[in-house]
């Protein structure tokens, strides 16, 4: 017979992460107050948040983008062209449908974009549910194929541990967000970094209720810490993933981080 106790424990446990999520909903912010929060933490990066640029290239995400939906790395690296900043290389980890390889393109235009992902015989199909691979080979080839400034790399990006001649003055990494990947992603990343170039992050997690090494991991969050302690980068600031209410409840609340090299 279940004592009382473990009873009380094993009902608290199964609790536990209902009555968070519960009492998240009512803990969310309006879209007015995340829209500001956001709009600070672009300028504590000494950006503005630019989103005319993303509709002007984009117009299909004016909706998505006017209800905070859009993943916030379109507006941030539209605020990182309009700043000034010119990149002459730019390295994308995690290609996907090339929809934001495309975009990276319009907005620097003078830019020789490397962009690597998995080949198709490494699990291609196995990364964010990308089961129909002719699909996603035919949208990323509609993207990308017609982009001169652009070369996909069909490659694990944990190859470029051995890259010790590229160098790259922006770096976008959205591959596997667990250990071990993420943490060699990172740490290739800040190596291949140009003194004064950005490194952009997706998918940081500083807290995860239900964690999951696949997407919902800390790994990228505590690479970045421990290149912060160890000197190897000079800051690193978080921006909102999305700025919808929905996507910002504390147990679902994802960053993108943004890191520059000492």
């Amino acid at each position: 017979m279940m004592s009382l106790e473990k009873l009380l424990f094993s009902t608290y446990r199964k609790l536990k992460v209902p009555l968070r999520r519960l009492r998240s909903r009512f803990q969310a912010k309006s879209p007015a107050d995340l829209l500001k929060e956001q709009e600070q933490s672009f300028r504590n990066l000494g950006l503005v948040r630019d989103i005319d640029a993303i509709i002007s290239n984009f117009p299909g995400l004016k909706s998505s983008a006017s209800q905070g939906l859009v993943s916030e790395h379109y507006p941030l690296f539209a605020s990182i062209a309009a700043s000034g900043f010119s990149p002459q290389t730019i390295l994308e980890i995690g290609t996907f449908d090339g929809a934001f390889t495309r975009f990276l393109s319009l907005i620097f235009p003078y830019a020789a974009i490397t962009t690597y992902d998995l080949p198709l015989e490494e699990g291609f199909q196995l990364e964010y549910g990308r089961a129909d691979q002719e699909k996603y080979v035919s949208q990323r080839s509609k993207n990308i194929d017609d982009v001169a400034n652009v070369t996909l790399v069909e490659r694990n990006s944990v190859s470029l541990t051995l890259d010790s001649v590229s160098r790259f003055d922006a770096i976008w990494v959205d591959g596997d967000h667990g250990y071990p990947v993420a943490t060699m992603d990172i740490t290739n990343a800040i190596r291949l970094l140009t003194p004064g170039g950005y490194l952009v992050i997706d998918d940081v997690f500083v807290d995860v209720v239900e964690a999951d090494e696949k997407l919902r991991s800390l790994s990228s969050y505590q690479t970045l810490q421990a290149a912060l302690a160890g000197g190897i980068i000079k800051e690193f600031n978080l921006v909102k993933k999305r700025i919808s209410p929905h996507h910002n409840l504390p147990w679902r609340q994802k960053y993108i981080a943004v890191a520059r090299k000492n």
